[in-house]
């Protein structure tokens, strides 16, 4: 596994909302929020920040998985954690955790929790997986699989990955460090750019694209 920063033309963060409000990730945040008021569209700001690490696996000829970390901002972390954690040991129990999925995490099924897997011609659909609750210091991290429905080629043209929630909830961003790995035998003829999004991505600010052969 290997970091490809050395093959990125830029990258960053960059907050994006739009007015649409959708009923799933409005009963998540208030999960999150524990009750704090959410005033739906007259809200000018996102409630939930998450920044996100990939590590997209490959095999000899394709894309099989994306394995993400999903770690929230300290507000939202210390609400949640104190609600989840029940017994404060610092550490979800099973039962622990699989509340917090039930709770938080499985209603963004909803949603396709956000990842947005595109070829050049079409949306390639994800199942998840290995969903894993855990906390890092003092902040909530969420580590989860997003497998291809089919494997996805990615030397027959570019492949698009995107987080984006539509909604005014959750804003997305890249760690600072290591926001993309790859594992496996990748063609190091291939590259990364980290772009704003073509259709039907287009209101993705920070889009990965993988290319090959050009």
């Amino acid at each position: 596994m290997f970091n490809v920063d050395d093959m990125l033309g830029q990258h960053g963060s960059h907050r994006t909302a739009l007015p649409k409000v959708g009923e799933a990730v409005r009963i998540v945040a208030i999960a999150f929020t524990l009750g704090v008021g959410l005033t739906g569209p007259a809200a000018a700001n996102p409630d939930i920040w998450v920044t996100v690490k990939h590590v997209l696996r490959f095999d000899d000829a394709a894309l099989t998985e994306i394995s993400m970390d999903w770690t929230f901002d300290k507000y939202t972390s210390d609400r949640a954690i104190s609600h989840f954690d029940a017994d404060g040991d610092g550490a979800f129990s099973d039962d622990e955790a699989k509340s917090l999925r039930v709770e938080a995490f499985d209603p963004l099924a909803q949603n396709d929790y956000f990842v947005q897997l595109e070829t050049a011609d079409q949306a390639i659909g994800t199942s998840v997986d290995g969903f894993r609750p855990w906390i890092d210091g003092d902040l909530l991290v969420f580590s989860f699989n997003a497998v291809p429905q089919d494997p996805v080629a990615y030397r027959q043209g570019p492949v698009s990955l995107s987080l984006y929630d539509r909604t005014i909830y959750f804003d997305f961003s890249f760690a600072e460090e290591n926001f993309l790995l790859v594992d496996g035998p990748f063609d190091t003829a291939c590259r990364f750019r980290i772009e704003s999004g073509d259709w039907p991505l287009e209101a993705h600010k920070k889009t990965v694209v993988l290319l090959c052969g050009e």
